[in-house]
């Protein structure tokens, strides 16, 4: 499964690459760092999210606060709509 996990900074892109693909890799999950940088506001987020559904089978945000949007923006997707 591949698994596009968001990151603001190169820290967390490190964290992902080094300690969630050791852990992750042998369940058969490949995450993978998507750079969104700071200022992330939640249009930008649902437009992210929508694009990485194409190239992913899963996308993981790493914010607290946008978590029950990304939430809402999931379920969007999966059902088929064209805008969130």
């Amino acid at each position: 499964m591949r698994l596009a996990v968001s990151v603001e900074g190169q820290t967390e892109e490190e964290f992902v690459k080094a300690v969630l693909h050791e852990h992750l890799r042998p369940l058969g999950v490949a995450p993978e760092p998507v750079l969104i940088g700071g200022s992330v506001t939640v249009r930008r987020l649902a437009s992210d999210m929508a694009l990485l559904y194409h190239s992913h089978d899963s996308v993981c945000v790493n914010s607290s606060r946008l978590w029950r949007t990304s939430t809402t923006i999931t379920k969007r997707l999966r059902a088929g709509a064209s805008q969130v």
